[in-house]
């Protein structure tokens, strides 16, 4: 009898032990399950935007508004402005409307490579040179 109870006391113990060490494990390999489920592949059909009065629905989904209402690939720009669809992203203001490279230049100029730019009636012929 007296050998009875430190074996119970021992055996609660080791049950709980083992209890412990598989919860353990099995809150370590929870996250691993996780990180290895493929992502979702469905696109929606209809891309659902609201229609308020003052909001833009663009195409990729999201919303323009306020003083930024126009769609510019994944930004919002203001009225009155030329959405630049190169590398530099951004916009231009009616003053400076036209897109080169990382600037806005005038209306009436064209972008040379160089990243300066000529009048419509010159071309680019140099570095920072417009020949007639």
């Amino acid at each position: 009898m007296k050998l009875f109870g430190p074996l119970v006391f021992l055996l609660i113990t080791f049950n709980l032990v083992i209890s412990q060490k598989i919860m353990a494990l099995r809150q370590e390999t929870f996250p691993r399950i996780a990180a290895i489920k493929p992502k979702s592949t469905v696109v929606p059909l209809i891309k659902i935007c609201p229609t308020f009065k003052g909001l833009t629905c663009c195409d990729d989904g999201h919303i323009c508004e306020g003083d930024y209402p126009v769609c510019c690939q994944n930004d919002c720009i203001p009225t009155n402005t030329t959405c630049c669809n190169d590398t530099s992203r951004g916009y231009c203001d009616k003053d400076y409307p036209v897109c080169c490279q990382d600037k806005c230049i005038p209306a009436d100029t064209i972008c040379c490579d160089d990243g300066g730019y000529c009048k419509k009636d010159a071309y680019c012929c140099g570095d920072n040179e417009c020949c007639y």
